[in-house]
């Protein structure tokens, strides 16, 4: 079958069949791959992982316009949560050790006249091995005829590591993607979106209030408390996260930035501030590098007490820094 844009083109439904070795640009209509050897075939200094759009399915992913490169949304199925989050999987060769699996307020021993406390939740459980997450990402393209496709930027990581877990991630998006090494895009600028400054007086806790984040009334106060918590800092602007981003908030304040997570069991980030515009543009694997990352403060009923000795310490070190200076 020919494609509307005239390129030589095999729909796949199933199986890869031998014929694609002759073909100039496949694409696959299935849910998920499992194996990608067939890729070897095309010049991989060429090769994309493409699929043609509407402006509005544009939108809808989360483009604002050409040039555009965005970590798709979690939203869209395991693959996508994988490629921001990355995941843990038990390691049963080891014994099982306490860990503390939810947090969040109850009554003392089921008794609702007293006054409800936070607690941890322990489980002996078998230790986790953390997979990073694969880093992917998708810009927004046009040809000459001025068609819009999302193509994968395939960085010689991605091709070297994540070729099936780039095409698994295009078809959780759009249930169908294009392989090929022959279609020509526009030269363009790319530009990453990841956050939006919040308007002065813009506070996230009346905003996840009002979201349905957690079924559970006491997992939803804990996260209230921690936005109000930072909302009381001193804090110069507050910008929302985007695609890879989204559910966190940025408190920027004078010396810092404090990542908060509105998703409930993830943990919060201080970063150092210097030059937040450039940290800004980074892909979360990158902005929480340990070089970036001055603290990591995990959601637990302890929560609180650890960030307020983080922000004393911070503040310390600047007055020590700015009295070295004086003198």
């Amino acid at each position: 079958m020919i494609e509307e844009s005239c390129l030589a083109v095999l729909y796949i439904s199933g199986f890869i069949k031998e014929e694609v070795n002759i073909m100039t640009n496949i694409r696959i209509e299935r849910k998920s791959v499992r194996n990608v050897d067939f890729i070897k075939s095309y010049s991989m200094d060429n090769l994309k992982i493409y699929e043609k759009v509407t402006e509005a399915q544009a939108k809808n992913i989360g483009f604002r316009e050409v040039g555009d490169v965005i970590t798709p949304s979690q939203k869209y199925g395991s693959n996508c949560y994988k490629n921001i989050n990355g995941y843990t999987y038990a390691d049963k060769t080891k014994p099982k050790e306490s860990r503390v699996v939810a947090t969040f307020y109850m009554h003392p021993y089921g008794n609702r006249n007293s006054e409800e406390v936070l607690v941890d939740i322990s489980r002996d459980c078998y230790p986790r091995v953390n997979v990073e997450p694969y880093g992917i990402e998708i810009e927004l393209l046009m040809t000459e005829s001025e068609e819009l496709f999302v193509s994968v930027i395939l960085n010689e990581n991605i091709k070297k590591y994540y070729l099936k877990e780039a095409m698994n991630i295009m078809l959780e998006i759009f249930g169908g993607c294009y392989i090929g090494d022959t279609i020509k895009f526009s030269e363009i600028r790319r530009r990453r979106v990841i956050w939006i400054l919040l308007p002065q007086g813009t506070k996230p806790s009346e905003h996840i209030r009002n979201l349905d984040i957690v079924h559970n009334e006491y997992k939803r106060q804990f996260i209230i408390d921690r936005f109000e918590y930072l909302e009381a800092c001193e804090v110069e602007e507050i910008v929302q996260g985007l695609n890879s981003f989204q559910g966190y908030y940025a408190f920027v304040m004078k010396d810092y930035c404090i990542l908060e997570s509105a998703i409930y069991g993830n943990a919060t980030y201080i970063l150092r501030r210097e030059n937040w515009e450039e940290m800004s543009k980074k892909t979360k694997g990158e902005l929480l590098e340990e070089h970036n990352v001055v603290a990591r403060i995990e959601h637990t009923k302890n929560w609180q007490k650890y960030m307020k000795n983080q922000i004393s310490s911070l503040e310390k070190s600047r007055e020590c820094a700015n009295k070295d200076r004086e003198a």
